[in-house]
């Protein structure tokens, strides 16, 4: 083969290359995605023997992340399930989607995308905040 012929042929393998790599990163599952808010909030034990849920909004790029926990069985992963909006707020929340888990009982650290949540109940409360929405769903 003449020298033209073999730089052409390595310059155009780098090309393919540098493309494999560019569509294995984009297509890349393990990217971390934005994250609106992770929280937990207090439900009744009849829904959660925790007494605790997990929930994230996160972007509507895939499926709901895993929580990563840590409890007395060592590290697991939970998963997460999509709360789909209602008819009526479908089309304002097509860029989001809100994530739901109930937390097992024992747990002594949590997080959702890199972020740490609550993930017991703690001994003692002293300070309670109420939240509310607009019934959306």
């Amino acid at each position: 083969m003449n020298r033209r012929l073999v730089v052409a042929v390595v310059a155009a393998a780098g090309i393919v290359a540098a493309g494999g790599l560019l569509w294995w990163r984009s297509t890349d599952s393990g990217a971390r995605r934005h994250v609106y808010a992770a929280f937990t909030i207090v439900a009744p034990q009849q829904v959660s023997d925790s007494q605790l849920v997990a929930r994230v909004l996160i972007d509507a790029k895939g499926g709901c992340p895993q929580i990563d926990a840590v409890g007395a069985d060592g590290r697991m992963q939970l998963d997460m399930t999509p709360r789909l909006p209602g008819p009526n707020a479908a089309p304002a929340f097509s860029a989001i989607v809100a994530c739901s888990a109930s937390l097992p009982t024992g747990l002594t650290s949590a997080s959702i995308e890199g972020r740490a949540i609550p993930a017991a109940m703690p001994a003692q409360v002293r300070t309670i905040a109420m939240f509310a929405d607009s019934g959306c769903r």
